[in-house]
């Protein structure tokens, strides 16, 4: 296994690993093509994880509800539709969450 390079962190951030958002999932608060810094931890209510989820992985807002139902929203609301609640069928795997200095508000849904 070839060891990864090692960077800078901005801003004082703790980090286990980075990695380029290759897609639009993530704006206006995370641009396309911006490295994100991920902690391997479980997320919290409102955190922004990386996830696997049904095959994929993905980047989303964690949120979990009054009745305890897991819900992984895309930060990008023009996606919304991609919104997922995660139901026991189907098997949830976290990498861990970003190591934002700020936490985007929970959307209305």
């Amino acid at each position: 296994m070839a060891a990864g390079r090692q960077i800078e962190l901005p801003d004082g951030r703790q980090a286990d690993f980075a990695l380029r958002l290759d897609s639009d999932e993530g704006e206006p608060y995370i641009a396309r093509g911006s490295t994100v810094y991920v902690q391997i931890a479980p997320p919290g209510d409102g955190d922004v994880g990386l996830f696997l989820y049904d095959g994929r992985i993905i980047l989303r807002q964690y949120c979990a509800d009054w009745a305890g139902n897991i819900h992984l929203l895309c930060l990008n609301r023009a996606r919304s539709r991609e919104d997922i609640v995660v139901t026991g069928d189907r098997r949830l795997l976290y990498f861990g969450r970003l190591s934002l200095n700020w936490r985007p508000p929970l959307p209305e849904f």
